[in-house]
């Protein structure tokens, strides 16, 4: 199982504001199949994707295989 390359990743506009309620789409590697992802660590509880950036523009914990 892997985790988001970034545990607390932060997300900007072009005028350096939070990216508030921004997307961020998770594929499977060389495709454009979205990607099975989860909100643990034991990948048995399904998350949507994209995930949904909060009002700072952090992602929350997002987990997936492979």
């Amino acid at each position: 199982m892997g985790r988001y390359i970034d545990p607390r990743p932060q997300y900007y506009d072009d005028a350096a504001n939070p990216l508030a309620s921004g997307k961020v789409y998770i594929y499977t590697s060389g495709s454009a199949v979205l990607k099975d992802i989860f909100s643990d660590i034991n990948e048995s509880i399904p998350a949507d994707n994209p995930v949904i950036l909060s009002a700072s523009g952090r992602m929350t914990n997002t987990f997936f295989s492979g």
